[in-house]
């Protein structure tokens, strides 16, 4: 049905709606869609097709998401002898294969890189040209990012999923100059997270879910991150609520704020935060007992 529209189509996406089902897919057609760009690729098993990565080597791809998918145990390699893949800027891999990480010699320009999980970080040293990188952290252990980081210091942002409580290091980041967004989840923060963050004059956004910082001291040093316009700490354990250390008011750039609390129903801070953060237009408040968010807008709140 689509094939009328081969010279033209620029994205395409196939998924089956059972996972792991035959797709009998003839990927020899892939030939015909020269102006393809996008695809993504959902629950599909790929088997021992060859064809596949033939038709791949005839595309000129920017983009390639894998999501759910099976393969067989030489995948890895085959993607490797892609010669197509020089003109990919983002990969999306939100499946599981064997090494994966064999295929990234023959991406030397991806700019964008999400990963359902990441084994071997050492692997990051192909990908120079990272702008944006996205993973879950694998069954090796995280005390080789700072070393990893040395070499893809182009990051501008961030995202990494840890498993509680796996601690992050904040001698990792100082590498990565160029970083303006930084997510972190389900990690256990050291006391000096926040003055290693405050050397990154660019960072303008700061999202902490489910993390553990274990001391006043350390949570006070957010406020040396001046240059912050978002900031998410949802779910944040901490001994001291996250409110009263904002309220000195020193991230006077900070427009959107969210938090955890116990008693979100009972806070009345929010006329002082608004007049302590200037340029704060939104702030959510989560209470994480009875799981509601109590919303403030420039001070109008929402229950």
């Amino acid at each position: 049905m689509i094939r009328p529209y081969a010279s033209s189509l620029q994205s395409l996406e196939i998924c089956v709606v059972r996972l792991g089902g035959s797709t009998k897919t003839d990927w020899a057609l892939f030939r015909e869609f020269r102006q393809l760009s996008s695809i993504k690729l959902a629950k599909l098993w790929f088997g021992v097709d060859q064809d596949f990565y033939a038709a791949l080597n005839c595309l000129n791809l920017t983009h390639l998401c894998f999501d759910q998918c099976q393969f067989p145990t030489d995948f890895a390699k085959k993607m490797a002898g892609v010669t197509s893949f020089v003109s990919l800027r983002s990969l999306w891999f939100q499946s599981y294969a064997d090494d994966i990480y064999e295929m990234f010699v023959a991406m030397p320009q991806l700019t964008s890189l999400r990963m359902q999980s990441l084994d071997f970080i050492e692997s990051l040293l192909f990908l120079t040209a990272l702008r944006v990188l996205e993973f879950s952290r694998g069954v090796q252990a995280l005390s080789n990012l700072s070393n990893t980081f040395s070499h893809v210091s182009t990051l501008e942002s961030l995202a990494i999923k840890g498993n509680s409580p796996c601690k992050f290091s904040s001698s990792c980041i100082s590498h990565l100059t160029n970083l303006k967004s930084l997510s972190l989840e389900a990690f256990s923060l050291d006391r000096h997270i926040f003055h290693a963050l405050a050397q990154l004059s660019g960072l303008t956004k700061l999202c902490l879910y489910d993390c553990r910082i274990r001391s006043f001291y350390a949570l006070s040093g957010i406020n040396t991150l001046t240059s912050l316009k978002r900031l998410h700490l949802d779910g944040l354990e901490c001994p001291v609520d996250a409110a009263t250390v904002l309220q000195e008011g020193k991230l006077f750039r900070l427009r959107y704020l969210s938090f955890t609390s116990n008693t979100a129903d009972q806070f009345t801070g929010w006329s002082n935060l608004f007049r302590r953060l200037p340029s704060l237009r939104r702030c959510s408040v989560h209470d994480s007992v009875h799981g509601f968010t109590v919303d403030g807008f420039d001070g109008l709140i929402w229950l």
